[in-house]
């Protein structure tokens, strides 16, 4: 009933199994990774595990919430540079990394929109060698977390995006 008149597809059974027996694969490598750093290990840990959870719970909540956790796990390397050093030198790393990819472009048809995985190699190619979002001023900060004054004032977050104010005349006449 949910889905009449949508053109979204439904991911079938076996298609959810090959995501899950894949990211399972890959958390299991994770967690026997004796060369791997402790934060590390437990933020891909709770994180595959997450995405274990949404591809467990599709039938509930839809594929939404499997695509979100895929972006997060992968827009980490944002805030991590040891995570994203991580993703991009190591054999383990390039796994979960292709298993996330794989994972994203079956979901992507699913909720119709266009797949994440050009633009997250991208992403790890501009941010990776030459250094340029250590560059870039510090911490990366996202629309629902970080920074601000709980919604109000300068740089304000709403919705994940940063909403700024111009600035204003003291005398209303200088406006014209």
């Amino acid at each position: 009933l949910l889905n009449k008149g949508s053109n979204r597809k439904v991911l079938a059974k076996a298609e959810l199994a090959e995501m899950k027996e894949s990211i399972e694969a890959v958390l299991k490598d994770v967690l026997n990774a004796d060369d791997l750093a402790t934060d590390l290990r437990h933020y891909l840990a709770r994180a595959l595990r997450k995405l274990v959870i949404a591809i467990d719970e599709y039938e509930l909540t839809g594929a939404t919430p499997i695509l979100e956790s895929i972006e997060q796990t992968v827009g980490h390397v944002m805030v991590d540079a040891e995570y994203k050093s991580f993703l991009r030198d190591s054999e383990l790393g390039k796994r979960v990394f292709n298993a996330l990819q794989a994972a994203s472009g079956i979901v992507t048809i699913a909720v119709g929109m266009p797949a994440l995985t050009q633009a997250v190699q991208q992403l790890l190619a501009d941010f990776g060698a030459d250094g340029a979002a250590q560059r870039s001023g510090g911490a990366v900060r996202h629309g629902r977390h970080g920074g601000g004054r709980g919604g109000q004032g300068r740089g304000a977050r709403s919705h994940g995006q940063v909403q700024r104010e111009e600035p204003q005349p003291a005398n209303p006449a200088d406006a014209a």
